[in-house]
């Protein structure tokens, strides 16, 4: 290894799983969600840095926020209040 270009290797017999799944309620009164988390290591720098990244983030987004709109349209059938999901420009 040249000193004035230091690299970082990594070597084991143990090999990280590809990704990892967890289950969790995003907010309380919704139902658990299935997040999966790919796993990666970066080795550009002086120390291995592990990265987890979140897989079709905006797709659990859009089930969350549709679960909500649900439950809140539900919760307000018996008034005019209607629910929107989505921007809105004044």
């Amino acid at each position: 290894m040249d000193s004035d270009n230091p690299s970082v290797q990594i070597q084991h017999k143990l090999t990280l799983p590809k990704y990892f799944v967890f289950n969790t309620h995003t907010y309380k009164g919704l139902s658990a969600q299935a997040f999966t988390l790919r796993l990666s290591i970066l080795t550009g720098g002086n120390e291995p840095i592990l990265i987890a990244r979140l897989i079709k983030a905006e797709q659990l987004q859009e089930e969350v926020a549709q679960e909500f709109a649900s439950k809140l349209t539900d919760a307000l059938a018996e008034t005019s209040i209607t629910v929107n999901i989505g921007t809105v420009c004044i």
